[in-house]
Order: structure tokens, then C-alpha cells, then sequence
């Protein structure tokens, strides 16, 4: 294939800028935010319902907000429901891995970081002087044992 000539280039941009220009005018855009901390089981129609029962609350119609809140009590309930069996299609399904992330997302659970005593023995020495130079200006702690017997007991009563 020949090389193209400059002409042609520019009518190439031109006619795809042009193409551009025409779809950002006509294609509709719309900004989606996904928020990480939304729970699985929450759904498009649970967010409409939210923002039904945020206007409803604002407008301050008493009557709309409690028939709202009972709708989205029991979409709620039926998407949890959903969500529930889910998990038990792939625990049937020996997904156990899926399974157990969606456990933790249901309670909450999050891993703490476990730490370890990473380095050298110099490096704990260290830092157990930091530690413990506080503790030497006292002399050396000297065991002391106290044996202690069990006797009768006597009681005495007073008149």
C-alpha cells in the first residue's frame, strides 16, 4: 500500500474529528459514581428506593415516607434473600473461596494485619533496652518467696 499523502491525512482527521464533534453533540453522557462500600446485595432498585424515601423525607409528607419505608423494607429483605441464595448456589457448587468472601462481607469481618517480629536478635536487644531503660535506675529485683499456712479460723463476736 502506497504511503498516504498529506492531503489525505488531513481529510482523515477532518472527517473523524468531525465524527467526534457529532457524537459528543448526540450521545447522551451520564457520570456513574460507584461507591466501594455498597454491599452486594444492594441493588439499582434499592438505590431509587433510598432516594424515593430522601425525597419523601425532605418534602415532609409523613404518609409517603411510611409507605416508601415499607416498600424498601421489603425490596431489602427480598434482595438479601436473593443475595442468600446465591451464596448457597455456590456453596452447592463447592465455590468455597466465594463462599467465604461473601461471609465476610455479610458480618463485616475484616482481617487484621498480623506482625511479625521481622530482623535480627540485635535489633530486638535494641529494642528492649528502649523499653526497659526506665526500669534501671532500680536496683535488681530480688525474688522474694512468702510462704503462707493455712491455720484454724477463729472467729471472735463482739457483745
Amino acid at each position: 500500500m502506497p504511503p498516504l499523502s498529506p492531503l489525505s491525512l488531513h481529510s482523515i482527521n477532518c472527517v473523524s474529528d468531525y465524527i467526534k464533534f457529532c457524537t459528543e453533540n448526540s450521545v447522551p453522557t451520564k457520570k456513574v459514581r460507584c461507591y466501594p462500600n455498597n454491599k452486594p446485595w444492594v441493588t439499582s432498585d434499592l438505590k431509587a428506593l433510598l432516594n424515593k424515601k430522601k425525597r419523601a423525607f425532605t418534602a415532609g409528607d409523613p404518609a409517603e415516607l411510611r409507605s416508601v419505608q415499607k416498600e424498601l423494607k421489603r425490596s431489602l429483605k427480598e434482595s438479601k434473600d436473593a443475595y442468600r441464595k446465591k451464596l448457597e448456589e455456590r456453596l452447592e457448587r463447592n465455590q468455597t473461596r466465594d463462599v467465604w468472601s461473601g461471609m465476610r462481607t455479610i458480618t463485616g469481618f475484616q482481617k487484621k494485619g498480623i506482625r511479625s517480629a521481622d530482623g535480627n536478635v540485635d535489633q530486638a536487644n535494641e529494642l528492649n533496652q528502649f523499653f526497659n531503660r526506665f526500669d534501671s535506675s532500680y536496683p535488681p529485683a530480688v525474688s522474694i518467696f512468702l510462704w503462707i499456712t493455712m491455720g484454724p479460723l477463729h472467729t471472735s463476736q463482739s457483745p
